[in-house]
């Protein structure tokens, strides 16, 4: 696994979660407190949507963004239901991030081999 690879997959975490979800968004993606013009799925959908985008383009694997943004969706669906701590949430977050940084350099792998052969 390349560690520049999960460092860049970890600061585009760093960056999803952070700058690039304002708090109206965190707030809309919540079940419950979500404003009536914007429904928590939408909400939910455009952010787990930001991480599947990052991790796609920092890997170069779509399918991997899209894994990413099944995951995250899903975690943070879990969270905001009060099933999940901050904590709990962050831990899944990263170890998906460490799992897709293996799969990439796994599949870099096996095509490299396949080039050879």
């Amino acid at each position: 696994m390349k560690s520049t690879e999960l460092a860049l997959l970890l600061a585009g975490h760093a960056l999803a979660d952070g700058p690039l979800q304002p708090a109206a968004l965190s707030r809309a993606k919540r079940r419950r407190r979500a404003p009536s013009r914007v429904r928590w799925w939408q909400a939910l959908g455009a952010h787990a949507g930001v991480h599947g985008l990052m991790v796609a383009g920092i890997t170069g694997l779509p399918l991997l963004g899209l894994a990413e943004a099944t995951a995250h969706a899903l975690t943070d669906g879990l969270k905001g239901r009060g099933k999940l701590t901050r904590e709990q949430d962050q831990a899944i977050h990263i170890a998906c991030k460490v799992m897709w940084a293996v799969l990439a350099d796994r599949h870099r792998a096996r095509r490299a081999v396949e080039a050879v052969d």
